[in-house]
């Protein structure tokens, strides 16, 4: 396995993972955007977003194959929250490894490579965000030292 910086090159197996993460999380959530409107531009809007908040897209590599990838953001703004201290954070958008290789540290070597870029990026916190519903996202991140700090619930009305 090896994780490196996403290059234009990867587009259409990278797509074929985002793909494969709307589909789950279309699942869990119905207000996600159809599987098949994913396409290059959510790779334009990752790298927009990426040179405004010093972020990374990396991927993870097996046998020549993309099989997961991760999206790291290292100059995150926490401000307008008025009793709040303005800060930046580390911020893991996306994160995801293709089923047929899970289980081989894919997911898990992305998430240290995420906190690595953070940490040289001087960050002091870094988030990652899941579905109320993603169960195991939420017990991977735990397992990994990640801890609830802000939770939103919704109600459907």
């Amino acid at each position: 396995m090896k994780i490196r910086d996403f290059k234009d090159s990867d587009t259409s197996q990278f797509l074929e993972v985002v793909r494969h993460l709307q589909a789950y999380e279309l699942a869990i959530y119905d207000r996600m955007k159809p599987v098949e409107a994913i396409g290059d531009w959510y790779i334009k809007e990752l790298q927009e977003q990426c040179e405004r908040e010093k972020g990374f897209i990396l991927v993870a590599e097996l046998d020549e194959k993309i099989v997961g990838f991760a999206t790291i953001f290292t100059a995150m703004p926490q401000e307008g929250e008025f009793d709040e201290l303005d800060f930046t954070y580390g911020f893991i958008s996306h994160i995801s490894v293709n089923p047929e290789a899970r289980g081989a540290g894919a997911g898990k070597q992305l998430m240290v490579a995420c906190e690595a870029k953070a940490k040289d990026a001087g960050c002091q916190w870094l988030r990652v965000p899941a579905l109320g519903q993603n169960k195991q996202a939420r017990a991977i991140y735990e397992h990994l030292g990640f801890q609830e700090q802000y939770v939103v619930l919704e109600k459907t009305l």
